[in-house]
Protein backbone atom coordinates (compact mmCIF):
# COMPACT_ATOMS: atom_id res chain seq x y z
CA UNK A 1 0.00 0.00 0.00
CA UNK A 2 1.42 3.15 -0.42
CA UNK A 3 2.60 5.90 2.11
CA UNK A 4 0.12 7.88 3.68
CA UNK A 5 2.63 10.23 3.62
CA UNK A 6 2.57 10.48 0.16
CA UNK A 7 -0.02 12.06 -2.51
CA UNK A 8 0.83 10.43 -5.17
CA UNK A 9 -0.13 8.13 -8.17
CA UNK A 10 2.33 5.64 -8.79
CA UNK A 11 4.16 8.15 -11.73
CA UNK A 12 4.52 10.85 -9.79
CA UNK A 13 5.65 10.58 -6.25
CA UNK A 14 5.99 14.15 -3.78
CA UNK A 15 5.64 14.39 -0.26
CA UNK A 16 3.53 16.84 0.73
CA UNK A 17 3.87 18.47 4.35
CA UNK A 18 0.91 19.05 5.63
CA UNK A 19 -0.45 22.83 6.33
CA UNK A 20 -1.34 22.70 9.80
CA UNK A 21 -0.03 20.63 12.95
CA UNK A 22 -2.95 19.27 15.18
CA UNK A 23 -1.20 17.95 18.66
CA UNK A 24 -3.76 15.31 19.31
CA UNK A 25 -5.09 12.34 17.75
CA UNK A 26 -8.19 12.42 19.99
CA UNK A 27 -11.13 13.80 18.07
CA UNK A 28 -12.59 14.54 21.59
CA UNK A 29 -9.98 16.79 22.12
CA UNK A 30 -9.55 18.23 18.55
CA UNK A 31 -12.94 19.96 18.61
CA UNK A 32 -11.37 23.61 19.95
CA UNK A 33 -8.39 23.54 16.94
CA UNK A 34 -11.28 24.59 14.64
CA UNK A 35 -11.09 27.81 15.73
CA UNK A 36 -6.73 27.52 13.66
CA UNK A 37 -9.15 27.27 10.51
CA UNK A 38 -10.82 30.68 11.38
CA UNK A 39 -13.66 28.96 9.59
CA UNK A 40 -12.65 30.44 6.10
CA UNK A 41 -13.67 28.34 3.71
CA UNK A 42 -10.71 29.15 1.29
CA UNK A 43 -8.05 27.64 4.44
CA UNK A 44 -10.33 24.50 4.51
CA UNK A 45 -10.51 23.82 0.77
CA UNK A 46 -6.37 24.69 0.63
CA UNK A 47 -6.24 22.01 3.78
CA UNK A 48 -8.56 19.59 2.13
CA UNK A 49 -6.50 19.44 -1.41
CA UNK A 50 -2.91 19.24 0.15
CA UNK A 51 -2.82 17.65 3.86
CA UNK A 52 -1.93 13.96 4.15
CA UNK A 53 -2.68 13.98 7.72
CA UNK A 54 -5.66 11.82 8.29
CA UNK A 55 -6.85 13.24 11.51
CA UNK A 56 -6.94 17.21 9.57
CA UNK A 57 -8.95 15.32 7.11
CA UNK A 58 -11.25 13.93 9.53
CA UNK A 59 -12.32 17.29 11.49
CA UNK A 60 -12.41 19.03 8.05
CA UNK A 61 -14.65 16.41 6.53
CA UNK A 62 -16.59 16.05 9.68
CA UNK A 63 -16.61 19.44 11.28
CA UNK A 64 -16.16 21.76 8.72
CA UNK A 65 -19.35 23.77 7.45
CA UNK A 66 -18.28 23.95 3.54
CA UNK A 67 -20.91 26.59 1.87
CA UNK A 68 -21.63 24.10 -0.55
CA UNK A 69 -22.31 20.45 1.15
CA UNK A 70 -20.71 18.52 -2.53
CA UNK A 71 -17.62 20.78 -1.41
CA UNK A 72 -15.79 17.93 0.30
CA UNK A 73 -16.83 15.26 -2.63
CA UNK A 74 -15.18 17.75 -5.56
CA UNK A 75 -12.18 18.04 -3.28
CA UNK A 76 -11.56 15.01 -2.71
CA UNK A 77 -12.04 13.82 -6.11
CA UNK A 78 -9.24 15.75 -7.25
CA UNK A 79 -6.11 14.12 -4.84
CA UNK A 80 -4.11 11.35 -6.19
CA UNK A 81 -5.81 7.85 -6.08
CA UNK A 82 -2.84 6.32 -3.71
CA UNK A 83 -3.84 9.82 -1.48
CA UNK A 84 -7.63 8.27 -1.50
CA UNK A 85 -6.53 4.71 -0.80
CA UNK A 86 -4.31 5.83 1.97
CA UNK A 87 -6.91 8.12 3.31
CA UNK A 88 -10.07 5.20 2.84
CA UNK A 89 -7.72 2.22 4.22
CA UNK A 90 -6.98 3.91 7.33
CA UNK A 91 -10.48 5.39 7.96
CA UNK A 92 -12.31 2.18 7.80
CA UNK A 93 -9.43 -0.07 9.66
CA UNK A 94 -8.46 -2.30 7.30
CA UNK A 95 -6.41 -3.00 3.81
CA UNK A 96 -8.49 -1.72 0.83
CA UNK A 97 -10.02 -4.88 -1.47
CA UNK A 98 -9.04 -5.58 -4.83
CA UNK A 99 -12.31 -3.73 -6.15
CA UNK A 100 -11.20 -1.18 -3.93
CA UNK A 101 -8.04 -0.45 -5.45
CA UNK A 102 -9.20 -0.13 -8.78
CA UNK A 103 -12.45 1.57 -8.43
CA UNK A 104 -12.55 5.30 -9.42
CA UNK A 105 -11.73 8.45 -7.64
CA UNK A 106 -15.76 9.26 -7.03
CA UNK A 107 -16.36 6.10 -5.54
CA UNK A 108 -13.39 6.05 -3.06
CA UNK A 109 -14.24 9.82 -2.23
CA UNK A 110 -17.96 9.03 -1.41
CA UNK A 111 -16.67 5.72 0.60
CA UNK A 112 -14.43 8.35 2.47
CA UNK A 113 -17.53 10.61 3.45
CA UNK A 114 -19.58 7.89 4.10
CA UNK A 115 -17.27 6.91 7.03
CA UNK A 116 -15.89 9.87 8.58
CA UNK A 117 -18.82 12.38 7.48
CA UNK A 118 -22.01 10.84 7.21
CA UNK A 119 -25.30 12.56 6.30
CA UNK A 120 -28.26 12.47 8.60
CA UNK A 121 -30.63 9.36 8.01
CA UNK A 122 -33.63 11.93 7.29
CA UNK A 123 -34.01 15.48 6.79
CA UNK A 124 -36.80 15.01 9.59
CA UNK A 125 -35.45 14.08 12.67
CA UNK A 126 -38.10 15.72 15.05
CA UNK A 127 -40.81 13.02 16.09
CA UNK A 128 -43.96 15.04 15.21
CA UNK A 129 -46.08 12.78 16.70
CA UNK A 130 -44.37 13.08 19.65
CA UNK A 131 -46.80 14.49 22.24
CA UNK A 132 -45.72 16.40 24.95
CA UNK A 133 -46.43 14.95 28.48
CA UNK A 134 -48.11 16.57 31.21
CA UNK A 135 -47.87 16.05 34.90
CA UNK A 136 -50.59 14.09 36.56
CA UNK A 137 -51.19 12.94 39.25
CA UNK A 138 -49.15 9.38 39.18
CA UNK A 139 -46.55 11.56 36.70
CA UNK A 140 -44.79 14.19 38.83
CA UNK A 141 -43.17 17.04 36.79
CA UNK A 142 -39.69 16.24 37.70
CA UNK A 143 -40.46 12.91 35.35
CA UNK A 144 -42.07 14.96 32.53
CA UNK A 145 -39.30 17.52 32.51
CA UNK A 146 -36.57 13.92 32.37
CA UNK A 147 -38.68 12.68 29.36
CA UNK A 148 -38.53 16.07 27.63
CA UNK A 149 -35.04 16.25 28.13
CA UNK A 150 -34.38 12.37 27.05
CA UNK A 151 -36.49 13.48 24.02
CA UNK A 152 -34.52 16.54 23.04
CA UNK A 153 -30.94 14.88 23.74
CA UNK A 154 -31.66 12.43 21.59
CA UNK A 155 -33.09 14.70 18.48
CA UNK A 156 -30.05 16.23 18.83
CA UNK A 157 -28.11 13.07 18.54
CA UNK A 158 -29.08 12.22 14.72
CA UNK A 159 -27.78 15.67 13.70
CA UNK A 160 -24.36 15.81 13.13
CA UNK A 161 -22.00 18.66 14.17
CA UNK A 162 -21.09 19.94 10.60
CA UNK A 163 -25.31 20.16 10.03
CA UNK A 164 -25.39 22.09 13.37
CA UNK A 165 -22.86 24.63 12.54
CA UNK A 166 -24.26 24.68 8.69
CA UNK A 167 -27.68 25.96 9.68
CA UNK A 168 -25.45 28.23 12.24
CA UNK A 169 -23.76 29.68 10.18
CA UNK A 170 -26.82 30.40 7.92
CA UNK A 171 -26.22 27.61 5.01
CA UNK A 172 -29.30 25.03 4.65
CA UNK A 173 -29.59 22.27 6.32
CA UNK A 174 -32.39 20.74 6.35
CA UNK A 175 -31.98 18.02 9.35
CA UNK A 176 -31.23 20.65 11.49
CA UNK A 177 -33.55 22.93 10.52
CA UNK A 178 -36.14 20.63 11.46
CA UNK A 179 -34.49 20.01 14.61
CA UNK A 180 -34.67 23.40 15.46
CA UNK A 181 -38.36 23.59 14.66
CA UNK A 182 -39.04 20.89 17.17
CA UNK A 183 -36.91 22.46 19.84
CA UNK A 184 -38.78 25.92 19.68
CA UNK A 185 -42.76 23.61 19.42
CA UNK A 186 -41.45 22.24 22.99
CA UNK A 187 -40.93 26.04 24.09
CA UNK A 188 -44.31 27.10 23.20
CA UNK A 189 -45.82 24.00 24.50
CA UNK A 190 -43.57 24.43 27.57
CA UNK A 191 -44.86 28.25 27.75
CA UNK A 192 -48.33 26.83 27.64
CA UNK A 193 -48.57 24.89 30.66
CA UNK A 194 -46.49 27.08 32.69
CA UNK A 195 -49.04 29.69 31.50
CA UNK A 196 -52.68 27.91 31.04
CA UNK A 197 -52.29 25.00 33.44
CA UNK A 198 -50.05 26.67 36.10
CA UNK A 199 -47.33 23.68 36.00
CA UNK A 200 -44.31 24.39 38.28
CA UNK A 201 -41.48 25.93 36.33
CA UNK A 202 -38.90 25.11 39.35
CA UNK A 203 -38.92 21.01 38.54
CA UNK A 204 -37.95 21.86 34.77
CA UNK A 205 -35.27 24.20 35.83
CA UNK A 206 -33.57 21.64 38.22
CA UNK A 207 -33.26 18.62 35.55
CA UNK A 208 -31.88 21.57 32.93
CA UNK A 209 -29.56 22.24 35.56
CA UNK A 210 -28.62 18.72 35.62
Amino acid sequence: MPSQGWDSDATACEPLTPTLSLASSDIGSLTLDINAFQWREDEAQKLLQTSVNPNEIRLLLSLFPFKDPDTSLRLLEQRYHATLNALLSTFQGFPLKDDQYTSNKEDKAIKILKIVAPDPQSSCVWDWNWTLPIPSPTTCASVVAQRIHRKISAAFSNVPFRDLTREACGYHSPAAKDLFKGVAYIQVELCRQFQELGQPIDEYKKIEEV
